[in-house]
């Protein structure tokens, strides 16, 4: 497998360039505001105000960098999902009985971020099986 520099070159969420960058994409996809964008990574306003304004990076190693992987792959699995932004949106606005609230509510709480990853990377696995609907499209009577 190589040494964890070999790693580092072979895995891009492992560079701090390619975790902010990809950070900052699925911000601004999934519509983020700064403050939740700050509860999501765990920071304060100044950290994310330098993230947005290009003048700092997320290091891979940090906590901060760690939450943000865990938003990337969110964005990821939701594009895997739904494939268009506006039913992304849509999703994230939309209550869902077993998160108990809409997913974008549910980001500016603790556990919210890993609540909604599970939920949608479930999705990614079962949209291989053709009877899967996905969260917004339920079974139709025909089914």
């Amino acid at each position: 497998m190589g040494d964890r520099s070999e790693m580092h070159v072979l895995d891009g969420r492992a560079s701090a360039h390619e975790l902010t960058h990809s950070t900052l994409r699925a911000s601004r996809t999934l519509d983020l505001d700064g403050q939740l964008l700050q509860f999501i990574l765990a920071t304060d306003a100044g950290v994310v105000d330098q993230l947005l304004g290009h003048r700092s990076m997320l290091d891979p190693e940090s906590m901060q960098g760690l939450r943000a992987l865990r938003l990337v792959r969110l964005h990821r699995a939701l594009g895997d999902v739904f494939g268009s932004a506006e039913r992304v949106q849509r999703f994230l606005d939309t209550a869902l009985p077993e998160l108990g609230d809409t997913p974008r509510r549910l980001l500016g709480t603790p556990d919210g971020l890993e609540r909604v990853l599970a939920v949608v990377e479930r999705d990614v696995r079962d949209s291989l099986d053709p009877r899967f609907h996905g969260a917004l499209h339920p079974p139709s009577s025909a089914d």
